[in-house]
């Protein structure tokens, strides 16, 4: 069986530049690029077993589902009936009990992104956060970014650009 320092040896091997820097900073980590993570346990394990020290930053959690988070779809289905259904017509600007709607997650990340550091960073995130920062880079309305499918260890490159974003590749 593979282990996880495997998996991402060939998930970053896709993008022969990406994985480059990344071997350069495993090995000796470099004070310009900087790793942000999202505060999920088993991605701060696999980093750690590679001697990466992520940066925790909660601005690039995935979306909050409040109540619903956890739950399975057919269960809130059930629950909640006719409110669930009518959630799924406006996903990008409704939000479930207690959670935030995809367009504040947008708007969340945005800030965040706004906030980093000049050079190389490095974002492990779900993909509702990568959707995020493709609506933002894009300049597109948070309906249509949830159009992405952006795969398992996917690797999506957005470069900062004089003026903003540039998007390079999503799901390389």
């Amino acid at each position: 069986m593979e282990n996880r320092r495997d998996t991402i040896q060939k998930v970053l091997a896709r993008n022969k530049e990406f994985a480059l820097n990344y071997d350069a900073a495993a090995l000796s980590p470099q004070p310009q690029m900087r790793l942000v993570v999202i505060a999920c346990m088993d991605t701060r394990i696999t980093l750690a077993a590679l001697g990466l020290k992520p940066v925790l930053d909660p601005n690039f959690l995935e979306q909050n589902f409040g109540d619903w988070t956890g739950r399975r779809h057919d269960d809130l289905a059930r629950e909640f009936g006719a409110a669930y259904h009518e959630f799924w017509k406006a996903p990008a600007e409704n939000r479930p009990p207690n959670g935030e709607s995809f367009a504040d997650q947008v708007e969340r990340v945005r800030d965040a992104m706004a906030a980093l550091p000049s050079g190389d960073v490095v974002l492990v995130v779900h993909s509702g956060t990568v959707r995020a920062a493709l609506a933002i880079a894009l300049g597109i309305a948070p309906e249509s970014a949830l159009r992405f499918r952006i795969d398992p260890l996917s690797l999506t490159r957005i470069d900062r650009v004089e003026g903003g974003w540039s998007v390079i590749c999503v799901n390389c």
